[in-house]
C-alpha cells in the first residue's frame, strides 16, 4: 500500500547527520530532498558521466552480451569516458550495418527472380550495338509480341513473366 509522505524537518549536530540519513534511508522512511539543487560545471559533468554510463550499460546488458563467463576485470582504465563512447560508436555502427545487409537481403530478393546473370557480359554486348532489356509481362500478353522481338522467358511469378527482351 502506498502511503502519502510527509515533509518533516530533522535537527542534528552535523558529526550525526551522515549516520542518522543511513538509518532511515535502511528503513525506507526518508527522500532526501536539497533546498537548493546542486548547480554548476562539476554536476553537469557529472549528469553527462551518468548519462554515458547508463547508455553503455544497455548497450552491454543486450542479450548478446549476457553470455557466462564471459567476464573479464580491467583494474585500470585510465580512460574509460574513451572506451564508453567507443562501445557506443561500435553498437551504432552494429546497427547501420544490420540495416545495409537487411537492404541488401531485399535487393538480392528483387533480383533472384530473373535467374544468375553477368552485368559485365550485358555491358560488352551493349559495346557491340546489341542491348539486352529486362521486362516483366504478363503472362496473357506473351503471344501478343510481334515476331521480330526478340525474348527469352527468364522466370514467372505471380502471373507475370520475367523475360529478356535483345533489340539489335
Amino acid at each position: 500500500m502506498i502511503v502519502p509522505m510527509k515533509k518533516v524537518t530533522i535537527l542534528m549536530q552535523s558529526k550525526d547527520s551522515r549516520q542518522a540519513i543511513k538509518t532511515l534511508r535502511s528503513l525506507g522512511v526518508v527522500h532526501v530532498e536539497y533546498k537548493q539543487p546542486p548547480k554548476g560545471k562539476d554536476v553537469s559533468a557529472l549528469e553527462d558521466d551518468i548519462a554515458l554510463i547508463e547508455a553503455v550499460a544497455g548497450v552491454l546488458s543486450a542479450e548478446e552480451f549476457s553470455e557466462k563467463g564471459q567476464t573479464k576485470e580491467y583494474k585500470n582504465l585510465s580512460d574509460w569516458k574513451f572506451t564508453a563512447r567507443h562501445i557506443l560508436d561500435l553498437r551504432n555502427r552494429l546497427n547501420q550495418l544490420k540495416d545495409y545487409a537487411l537492404t541488401l537481403k531485399n535487393r538480392i530478393g528483387l533480383w533472384e527472380a530473373w535467374g544468375d546473370f553477368d552485368p559485365e557480359i550485358i555491358q560488352s554486348m551493349r559495346n557491340k550495338n546489341i542491348y539486352l532489356r529486362l521486362y516483366q509481362i504478363p503472362l496473357k500478353e506473351i503471344k501478343n509480341l510481334p515476331s521480330q522481338v526478340i525474348m527469352k522467358k527468364v522466370s514467372s511469378v505471380r502471373g507475370m513473366a520475367n523475360c529478356l527482351v535483345i533489340s539489335l
